[in-house]
């Protein structure tokens, strides 16, 4: 599972939409996931309701982040139970 994962924990910064601090719900598992197995890229919060997330601070948009984003992935993708690719 570690190798599907590999373009998410290589990524340089990833931002993950809408998460909240709860890390027992599905929406937010993936900033637990990603902060629990070591990501070594930044990990931006766009959540324009809150000022941080599980410790993170949050950005009230996409576009406020003010540097370039490798990888953010649809909210919807992070309820599915399985990778969609191979």
């Amino acid at each position: 599972m570690i190798s599907r994962l590999a373009f998410i924990m290589d990524a340089r910064s990833v931002a993950m939409v809408g998460d909240s601090n709860d890390s027992s719900q599905l929406p937010s598992r993936p900033i637990s996931y990603m902060l629990r197995l070591g990501l070594q890229g930044k990990i931006f919060v766009v959540n324009p309701s809150r000022d941080t997330v599980q410790g993170l601070a949050c950005q009230p948009s996409l576009g406020a982040i003010g540097e370039p984003v490798d990888l953010a992935p649809s909210p919807r993708l992070s309820y599915l139970p399985v990778p969609l690719w191979n």
